[in-house]
Parts: structure tokens; sequence; C-alpha cells
């Protein structure tokens, strides 16, 4: 059961309220021949005849254990198709097959439903253990944060956010960093009661950069958008204070045996400011 209630920005990563049009899923669907059923659920239409919100049945036999992976599985295929449909927590709820169609009557002529039976049914098993064979558990990273990497000799400023994300490569090794545990190819906050990896690896923003969107109630990161490295950065070392994450890497991170701060102030000072690193 897949809960079509919100959609990603391909933009920015941020989450926005409303589904992807429900004919895109089910055309995606289809595409790849995985049978389905799709109806609109009680909010759709709510706040406008764009506004989607829907219900996905995908038969098959699973278990609690594989059901993430399957969920993985298919919203990645969707944003490979176009289709930037949102893993919403609710979807590891169990009790998703009683939620049946319903619509209030000023709304019927908005109600939506497609079909199609033709096709395969998953075998969760093999689905499973062939996406894991593609997605490792991430790992730890072997430099720490004081061996950050030196530039080549240059003019120009450095760029500290870009320095940041530059060395961690991900939000995910920076996460493994600060005590969040790889389960499968999700992330567990340090602090999670219910032992549900709630960080999912968002790796197909337009822009091309990886970030992560945590569901955990109890996680700072949880806070309805998606972060890369330095973001994370910035709200667990530093209370989401941006000049303070600024200053904190400006002052203790070296290029070519100075401090951001000491290179960026040379590098002005010789004529270099208008272009960043």
């Amino acid at each position: 059961m897949i809960d079509g209630d919100s959609r990603i920005d391909r933009d920015t990563g941020e989450v926005l309220d409303g589904a992807p049009d429900p004919a895109l899923v089910h055309d995606a669907l289809k595409a790849l021949d995985i049978s389905h059923t799709i109806y609109s659920s009680y909010s759709n239409g709510k706040h406008g005849a764009d506004y989607h919100k829907y219900r996905v049945v995908i038969p098959g036999r699973y278990n609690r254990e594989q059901l993430p992976t399957l969920l993985d599985y298919i919203h990645e295929a969707l944003h490979a198709a176009g289709v930037m449909l949102f893993n919403v927590p609710e979807n590891r709820s169990w009790a998703q097959a009683w939620y049946f169609p319903r619509c209030p009557e000023d709304r019927l002529h908005l109600f939506r439903s497609y079909s199609y039976l033709d096709g395969k049914v998953l075998d969760a098993g093999q689905l499973c253990a062939d996406y894991l064979a593609k997605h490792p558990a991430p790992t730890e990273p072997k430099a720490e944060k004081s061996a950050a990497p030196r530039l080549k000799s240059s003019k120009n400023q450095v760029d500290p956010i870009g320095l940041f994300n530059s060395y961690w490569k991900s939000p995910v090794t920076y996460l493994l960093s600060q005590g969040y545990k790889a389960k499968g190819n999700r992330l567990l906050h340090p602090l999670s009661q219910s032992g549900v990896a709630g960080v999912q690896v968002c790796k197909n923003c337009i822009d091309g950069v990886e970030r992560v969107f945590s569901h955990g109630g109890n996680d700072p990161l949880a806070d309805g958008r998606a972060h890369d490295a330095f973001d994370c950065f910035r709200i667990l070392e530093h209370g989401g204070a941006f000049d303070a994450a600024l200053l904190d890497i400006a002052r203790n991170w070296k290029v070519n045996g100075m401090t951001v701060e000491a290179f960026n102030r040379r590098a002005w000072k010789q004529g270099g400011s208008h272009e960043a690193g």
C-alpha cells in the first residue's frame, strides 16, 4: 500500500503537500509491468482539481522486514521515470490496507481510479535481494574532520559549504560520523526508540546534490526538508545557525596549511574575490 500524499520538488528536494498526478504513477508502473490499482482518497481535490491524494495498491506477498525495501524500490523506479512521489512514513503502517475509498459528495466529480492487473506480481524475496545488492549499506568514512583536504594553490576564494560537502562526499558519510547507524539503505537516528530507520537518502534531486530526508520524531533533521551534508552539520552541530556553521569551517578547516578564513582573506587582498573556488 502506497499513500499518494506528498511530492518532492526536483529543484530543492523539499517535500510539498499534494502528490503527483495519479495518471503519471499509473503510466510509470504500467511501463514497468507492475500490476496495481490506484484510487482517490478522502482529501483528494480539497484545495483544487490539481491537489492529488490517493492510494496505490500493488499485489504481492511480503513480510515486515521486506516492506521498507519494497517501498524504496517502487519510489526509486517512479523517481527514475520523473514521478517524484514522496515515500511518506505512513507507507510502513500495516493499517494502510484498511483505508478504503471515500469521497465527500461535493468532490465526487474529482474521484479518479486506475487499474492495470495484467502485469507481474512482485516477488518480494528476489526483488529485495537484488535491490539490497545494488544498494549496499553505507560504511563509516575513514577520514577525520581534522584531515580536511588540501587544495591546489589558487587565487580564488574557497566556498566553505562546497569544501565541506566535497570532503564528506555525501550527507550519509557525515551522519555516520555523528552516530547514525546504517540499516539497509537507510539510516537510524542515534536516539531512536522505535528501531525504525527513518532517514531516507534522496539521490535523484535535479541539481545532482545528494540529500537526506528524516521522518524521525526526535531527529533534529525531521523538519520537512531534505538536507545536504552542510545542512546536516548546521542543524546537528550548530542548532541550525547558518553563520555559526560557516564560521566553524572558516576558522577550523585548512586549505594549503591556512585556515579557510585566512586563505580567503589573502585571496581577497590579491584580487581573487570575484570568483569562488
